[in-house]
């Protein structure tokens, strides 16, 4: 909707450049948005997410050696993600 409206609001500024700076503007909207998908659920299981699995694992590790059980193995990274 943005996109859409831009161009008629910049007309008496850019003149016939008003395409292209809204498209500019647009472009660099897009980044924002995509961001802001990502924040809205840090720990879900995506690339750039809060490692819940491998938090918990720590902590399951630390408190199994304080008991003096045998603990179980830590998580590794796969494709040099840690999940």
């Amino acid at each position: 909707m943005f996109g859409v409206i831009l161009p008629f609001a910049v007309v008496n500024d850019l003149g016939w450049a008003a395409p292209i700076g809204s498209g500019l503007v647009g472009l660099m909207s897009l980044p924002a948005v995509q961001i802001g998908d990502d924040l809205a659920e840090p720990f879900a299981d995506a690339v750039h997410d809060v490692p819940v699995t491998a938090l918990s694992r720590t902590i399951e590790v630390d408190l199994v050696e304080v008991i003096g059980a045998e603990p179980p193995s830590a998580v590794r990274p796969v494709d040099r993600v840690l999940w």
